[in-house]
C-alpha cells in the first residue's frame, strides 16, 4: 500500500522474522528452561518476601530469541 500510494522501495525492518530458527533448533530446550524458570518463581515467591510471579512468559521467550 505505501509502494503504491508513495511510490517508494524498501523493506520493513522486522525482528519477528529471525525467531523461527532459533525455535526449530532449540524449541524443546528453551521450553523446559521457561518451565523450570517458571516453577523457580513460584517457589521464590512463596517463600521469599517479594510475592510477584511473572507472568508474561511469552515476553520473555521472545526477548531470549
Amino acid at each position: 500500500m505505501f509502494q503504491h500510494a508513495f511510490h517508494l522501495q524498501g523493506v520493513v525492518p522486522n525482528n519477528e522474522a529471525i525467531v523461527g530458527t532459533p525455535l526449530v533448533r532449540y524449541g524443546s530446550v528453551a521450553a523446559l528452561v521457561f518451565f523450570f524458570a517458571m516453577i523457580v518463581n513460584v517457589l521464590l515467591s512463596a517463600t521469599s518476601y517479594f510475592k510477584y510471579v511473572y507472568l508474561s512468559g511469552y515476553v520473555a521467550f521472545y526477548m531470549a530469541t
